[in-house]
């Protein structure tokens, strides 16, 4: 067992066996491959995208960071609303042994700048061309960054700049480079360790500049056992959580959990005993029960 700082002996967190979250992406993609991993609506219809394609499109984007400089420990940048790039990014980032930072898509050229800087980011992704003005805005005081790649190259077909790199062609060279490396990825996956960092959240900046939270592997696997933890704990889906947690509900199962997480949320009776065992209970339900006598 390590130590931390204080000499403490420190638990070992896993999930699935895993104590990183590149280890535990890489074995979900290996036993679920070909099972969906996530949807996106285009067009109207809903695609979906499977492990195994989540898997390589992550692997390609880290080895294709790679063979541009990114070095164990580097921070990354994204600048993008919710899509399945961002996911990508994130993962094929940590996957290498970087470390991955979201920046707000509605944040200004200011606060793109400071964030940029503060958290020393050597490569950004951004999601279309408007998020790229954004950058080009404060480029010359950002000297650090060394290329940014753009998911959507919508308004920008005849636009060249030698720093700007489509997401595509980041793809391409992680293909390349993988041909070249085959056991790279896997290496660099195994090198994770569990006290490293991975992850910076910035704070939203209201009261003063943005502070960067610095998260490790053992900080994020903490969150989803102790959140199921906690779930079952509160007596809501008690019967669709327990040995389930491991494996894919049906719908079902779902439909179960969905009618009693309602049926114990609306049980207004049960609140006071919840108080009583020293249970939070939110002034919503307190309205509702002075609503009630």
């Amino acid at each position: 067992m390590k130590a931390d700082v204080a000499g403490k002996p420190v638990q070992a967190i896993e999930v699935a066996g895993c104590d990183t979250i590149p280890r535990l992406f890489h074995r979900r993609v290996a036993e679920w491959g070909a099972r969906t991993a996530f949807r996106e609506k285009r067009l109207g219809i809903w695609r979906a995208t499977s492990w195994h394609e989540y898997g390589d499109r992550a692997k390609w984007v880290g080895l294709g960071l790679v063979s541009l400089g990114l070095r164990r420990g580097e921070v990354v940048s994204i600048l993008a609303e919710t899509k399945p790039e961002w996911l990508y990014a994130d993962m094929g980032v940590i996957g290498v042994g970087g470390v991955s930072n979201g920046i707000y898509p509605t944040d200004s050229s200011r606060q793109v700048e400071y964030i940029l800087n503060d958290s020393g980011s050597r490569f950004l992704l951004v999601e279309n061309e408007e998020q790229l003005d954004k950058y080009l805005d404060v480029r010359e005081r950002c000297p650090q960054l060394r290329k940014v790649i753009v998911f959507d190259l919508e308004g920008l077909a005849a636009y060249r700049d030698p720093q700007v790199l489509a997401f595509d062609e980041l793809l391409a060279l992680g293909r390349n480079y993988e041909t070249d490396h085959p056991e790279l990825w896997d290496e660099l996956v195994n090198a994770s360790a569990p006290e490293k960092l991975v992850l910076l959240v910035y704070t939203s900046g209201t009261t003063g500049p943005p502070k960067g939270a610095m998260l490790c592997h053992r900080n994020v696997l903490f969150l989803p056992p102790k959140m199921i933890e906690n779930f079952i704990e509160s007596g809501v889906g008690r019967a669709s959580v327990g040995d389930e947690a491991e494996r894919q509900m049906t719908r079902s199962q779902v439909d179960r959990a969905v009618a009693e997480v309602k049926e114990k949320a609306v049980s207004l009776e049960q609140i006071p005993a919840l108080a009583e065992r020293g249970r939070p209970w939110n002034q919503a339900h307190q309205r509702l029960l002075e609503n009630r006598s």
